[in-house]
């Protein structure tokens, strides 16, 4: 597979234009000299962006074209790919796919079975309360960004912008999808919203950042990964509550020294008169 570097690691079905850095533009003419002999490119993150630590990273497969004059890259599946080597003269490396543990696997042979839980059961249950927390969020998400500073929301909206909101709605998808991709791609969707909203609004740097989105990236229990993905939300909500808390107390002392000030200045004001 041909190589895309990135600064961090990315999700699958992840949608952006490509930044124009120096690195991007070299990447790029050398893409156009290869091309006739790529079949697929795997987007990935090399610890501390050295070559030297690429066996063993998890990458995605995306598709560059090219739309408005703007070079974009998309992921169409949560296929993610094991690097096994990369030839840094080259710019190709030997990758072999990461495959997920079945529901068997991580709840035991009675999946499916007379009497117990179906594949589709468990992850209606699990996408159920998935929907549950988007609307928690989005309900958060809308009281927070009513406090925070203009430069914070200047970056909020650029990375917003990027991001694609999961779908719930199985019927909104092809007739031929399977559960499980529907599922998934629920997932992978509200952890780009989580790990680039949290970034942008809480001031985490990609360097604190990188171990869980490698974390959650390498996960491979579709449901566990939805377990985490459901501690991140509540941890977020918990603080944006926190946030939103002090703000109101901090928005009540100052009423209530307002009034105090405005007692103090009666009270002068009438003992002024009173000498008068």
């Amino acid at each position: 597979m041909y190589v895309l570097k990135f600064n961090s690691p990315i999700l699958p079905y992840a949608k952006f234009p490509l930044t124009q850095n120096k690195y991007i533009q070299e990447f790029l003419k050398m893409y156009e000299q290869d091309k006739d002999h790529v079949d697929r490119v795997l987007g990935v993150h090399f610890p501390q962006n050295n070559n030297s630590l690429a066996e063993g990273t998890v990458g995605i497969e995306i598709i560059i074209s090219k739309k408005n004059n703007l070079t974009v890259i998309e992921s169409a599946s949560s296929a993610r790919f094991k690097v096994c080597s990369y030839d840094q003269a080259t710019n190709f490396c030997m990758a072999v796919s990461l495959e997920d543990k079945s529901l068997n696997e991580a709840f035991g042979s009675q999946v499916g079975k007379q009497g117990g839980l179906s594949e589709k059961d468990i992850l209606s249950s699990e996408l159920f309360e998935l929907k549950n927390l988007w609307f928690t969020y989005n309900k958060k998400i809308n009281q927070v960004l009513m406090i925070l500073p203009q430069e914070v929301l200047n970056r909020y909206d650029m990375v917003v912008k990027s991001l694609q909101p999961p779908v719930f709605d199985s019927e909104k998808y092809p007739p031929e999808t399977e559960y499980l991709d529907i599922f998934n791609e629920v997932v992978f969707k509200m952890g780009q919203f989580y790990f680039a909203v949290f970034q942008a609004l809480f001031s985490k740097d990609n360097e604190s950042m990188r171990p869980m989105l490698t974390s959650f990236l390498e996960t491979p229990d579709p449901v566990f990964r939805s377990r985490k993905l459901i501690s991140l939300y509540n941890e977020m909500h918990e603080i944006i509550d926190k946030k939103l808390y002090y703000v109101q107390k901090t928005a009540e002392e100052f009423k209530e020294r307002s009034k105090t000030s405005m007692l103090e200045h009666s009270f002068q004001k009438f003992l002024e008169d009173h000498k008068k």
